[in-house]
């Protein structure tokens, strides 16, 4: 068994390999035989969600089985096709994501048992074994898990005079942990407007904005500091949290003039969130 890591943040992907090895020889007179009762179970560490990817190929990288994760269970299991010769060498793959729980200096374990039937001098004989544990460690980081997927302002009635929309929906929250040993330095996340907020060719300029401590920050190409954290040693931070429903909260929001020109349409655009230890 191998895993693509031996320390790892949480929110990171692991890649676990088992590796089977048959060690089967026959005399060049006798057809080998095929794989027989194989039982393959790899058990899943608590400390890691979102299995994936499992593969079940030889050393040329083609398929000769199929695996599948039982979440009440916390395992996997591998079937092999009916054909596979038992002198082929093959390996199980998965990849899982280490949860934004896991605490620093914990270890995320993987293994695997495999069960398989041989025939000996005419008699079938079961054989198990079990791979050796490989460990990967949870280490303190600083890291955005989650940011919104999408944010909607709704539909917007321009009335030619000064009006700000607050209270945006967004899907997923905009999240950052911060595990390392020392958070004394704090952090900072800036946010990008990668363009200006266009529907049918016109752009709206200058209307994206973030309030931060009663000050408006127009959102451009250039970053914009939109949160400062000054070490307050809390592990995980919802900023969204922070976003009011009011023209005096802070958060995202839209901000207009009675000289604005709009015309119908559905504006978009795309924010890139940043984030930096220290402070600005």
């Amino acid at each position: 068994m191998s895993v693509d890591k031996s320390s790892v943040m949480p929110g990171d992907p692991l890649v676990f390999t088992l590796n089977v090895k048959s060690g089967m020889v026959y005399p060049d007179s006798q057809p080998a035989d095929n794989y027989l009762g194989v039982e393959i179970t790899l058990p899943i560490d608590d400390k890691l969600s979102d299995i994936r990817d499992i593969q079940v190929i030889n050393s040329d990288g083609v398929t000769v089985g199929t695996g599948q994760y039982d979440e009440p269970t916390k395992k996997i299991s591998v079937t092999l096709m009916g054909n596979i010769k038992n002198t082929e060498d093959f390996k199980v793959i998965y990849t899982g994501t280490v949860k934004t729980e896991a605490n620093v200096g914990e270890t995320v374990v993987g293994d695997g048992v495999m069960l398989a039937s041989y025939q000996v001098n005419g008699a079938t004989r079961l054989v198990e074994s079990e791979s050796n544990n490989v460990y990967a460690t949870v280490k303190g980081g600083l890291t955005i898990i989650s940011k919104p997927a999408t944010i909607d302002f709704g539909k917007v009635s321009y009335l030619a005079k000064k009006m700000t929309v607050d209270n945006p929906k967004y899907v997923d929250s905009l999240i950052i942990s911060d595990t390392r040993d020392s958070t004394v330095d704090g952090w900072t996340v800036s946010a990008t407007l990668l363009s200006p907020l266009t529907a049918n060719g016109q752009e709206l300029s200058g209307k994206m904005i973030y309030r931060l401590n009663k000050k408006d920050l127009e959102l451009s190409k250039s970053a914009q500091t939109i949160y400062v954290n000054n070490g307050t040693g809390e592990n995980q931070v919802n900023i969204t949290d922070t976003w009011g429903s009011t023209p005096e909260s802070d958060g995202l929001k839209l901000k207009f003039t009675a000289e604005d020109e709009m015309m119908d349409g559905h504006y978009s655009s795309t924010i890139r969130w940043s984030l930096m230890a220290g402070q600005p």
